[in-house]
């Protein structure tokens, strides 16, 4: 009997740390409601973009220099902080995905409320080949006058701060579409042609957990 009373009382106090611990979760939730980064594509100018036919295979390869702006926000009222490590930034035109170019973007530290601006430049490696196949759909975007359509995506690593609270690092993907680049009218020209990012949407690909919460 004495065991019984034991493994009961033992019972009792565990459901009861899981209920203080529910509650402070909630209490937790409600006061600081967290909410995702957000992020845009604000700018992009094209200073160079030009396919060319490199042998009678039907190779091409694409010389391209783009200058882009990524705005990031932290839409938290509260001192909820993200801490980014440095991002791993690509474009391609999204008919076809051809590399268009790779950059990196630096980290930061992201506190409630904030917006942040990052730039980037991306250019091509001029030695790649693409077959005739994959630069098809990107060869008739650019025989439009509305543009050639792309995809910027950033990853990175990000943990949480909340306090002296501190999540474990996670992987963090935007990926942003509704974006069209023009090419330059001279070839010759270092004056960058903008591009249209009126349309851009960036999905973000993040979940964090706080105690039972993910966010």
């Amino acid at each position: 009997r004495f065991c019984c009373l034991c493994f009961l009382y033992t019972l009792i106090a565990l459901l009861c740390l899981l209920l203080i611990a529910a509650i402070a979760a909630c209490i937790f939730y409600v006061f600081y409601h967290p909410k995702h980064p957000t992020f845009a594509v604000t700018s992009i100018r094209t200073t160079a973009f030009n396919l060319t036919t490199t042998d009678p295979a039907g190779f091409s390869r694409l010389k391209s220099h783009l200058d882009f702006t990524l705005t990031a926000k932290n839409p938290n009222k509260k001192n909820i902080v993200f801490v980014y490590e440095p991002f791993s930034a690509a474009v391609e035109a999204s008919r076809g995905n051809v590399d268009v170019g790779n950059a990196t973007l630096p980290g930061f530290t992201h506190v409630a409320g904030n917006t942040t601006i990052l730039r980037g430049t991306v250019i091509s490696d001029p030695t790649r080949d693409f077959d005739s196949d994959t630069v098809a759909p990107l060869r008739a975007d650019l025989a439009k006058k509305n543009g050639f359509p792309l995809t910027v995506e950033v990853k990175t690593m990000v943990q949480v701060q909340l306090g002296k609270l501190k999540t474990k690092r996670v992987g963090i993907r935007v990926t942003c579409d509704g974006i069209r680049g023009f090419q330059p009218k001279n070839a010759t020209s270092k004056t960058p042609t903008p591009g249209t990012t009126t349309n851009a949407k960036c999905k973000v690909d993040l979940r964090i957990k706080i105690w039972k919460f993910t966010f």
